[in-house]
């Protein structure tokens, strides 16, 4: 079974996105359900998509959450908190040797 979804983007980026999915003998329609498909599997957006390489995600499962909430806290009083790359950074201690 399936839904008709009407959505609205940028014309520019579906007309240059329209040139992708023809070379690649895809449909809107195949796309969107590649992502949706993509995210049900993973049960989260890609976020190879969405981010810079740079930038980690880090779920509420994640033994960093509560840390990173701790830290957010504190810093929004006025304190400081570091990361442990800048503890380690201001220690001179090279991560790679691990």
């Amino acid at each position: 079974m399936t839904i008709e979804a009407n959505v609205k983007v940028d014309e520019k980026l579906y007309n240059e996105a329209k040139k992708i999915f023809d070379d690649l003998g895809l449909t809107y329609s195949d796309v969107i359900n590649l992502f949706l498909s993509k995210i049900t599997k993973d049960k989260k957006l890609p976020s190879e998509l969405l981010l810079p390489k740079n930038i980690e995600i880090v779920y509420e499962d994640d033994p960093d959450y509560q840390n990173i909430l701790e830290c957010r806290r504190k810093r929004e009083n006025g304190e400081e908190c570091y990361s442990l790359e800048e503890v380690m950074k201001e220690f001179n201690v090279n991560q790679d040797s691990k």
